[in-house]
């Protein structure tokens, strides 16, 4: 056989096992990751058929702005940074899977500053949590509901239940998976959202003081050119 012949063959079959073996590289990692999806996806099924799902229900006939309400007017319904509200409403699970640590928070003017918070035990699936009075407290004492003194103010806990107001559930499953739900004051909103993930955050003060700011200077705007 001549000896370029033979050379041209043998690059040819070094070229031919190299093709083969990428195929079958491919191949088996194609393999691996279908192995490695339908892994993940049993997971997902199994993580889902555990998954807690916490919201009020309410009565039809307590209209959504009588929900929450304060219970006295001589103060004995707060203490330091606690207040204590009436909820007029039912914590049910609709889920498949045990709900923890599970904090009800109501955040009024959409404010970071004005938020009360109150810790629920845990909510087995198919199972109801009738909340009536619940001590809620300020997530911390930079809050507007409270006096130098770091007092629950007494006015502002009387005015709170009639400022708009959003009430969040948040909540987690057993594998520490985060979970939402919303329920707003305005009637025009929907009542139920849910969502997976931890709360978003309210306004700062910073951001309102830049609304007010901007709403003033929108208002004198208009004055004057009413006046020209």
């Amino acid at each position: 056989m001549d000896l370029s012949l033979a050379t041209l063959i043998l690059a040819l079959v070094t070229t031919i096992a190299t093709i083969v073996s990428g195929v079958m590289a491919y191949y088996t990692r194609r393999m691996a990751l279908s192995a490695e999806e339908e892994i993940s996806l049993s997971e997902s099924h199994h993580m889902d058929s555990v998954k807690p799902i916490l919201l009020l229900e309410v009565s039809p006939a307590i209209e959504r702005s009588d929900i929450i309400s304060s219970l006295s007017i001589d103060g004995s319904a707060i203490n330091n940074n606690f207040a204590t509200y009436s909820v007029a409403a039912k914590l049910i699970n609709v889920g498949t899977g045990v709900a923890l640590d599970i904090t009800l928070l109501v955040r009024f003017e959409n404010s970071s500053r004005k938020e009360i918070k109150a810790d629920i035990p845990p909510v087995n699936a198919n199972c109801d949590s009738v909340l009536r009075s619940l001590k809620f407290h300020t997530p911390n004492f930079d809050s507007d509901f409270l006096d130098a003194s770091n007092q629950f103010k007494p006015g502002e806990y009387q005015s709170a239940p009639g400022q708009s107001w959003v009430i969040y559930i948040s909540y987690k499953d057993i594998y520490g998976r985060s979970f939402y739900t919303k329920h707003p004051k305005n009637s025009q909103e929907r009542w139920t959202t849910i969502r997976v993930g931890k709360i978003p955050p309210g306004k700062s003060k910073k951001e309102i003081e830049n609304e007010l700011k901007l709403a003033k200077d929108l208002s004198l705007s208009t004055i004057d050119g009413t006046h020209e």
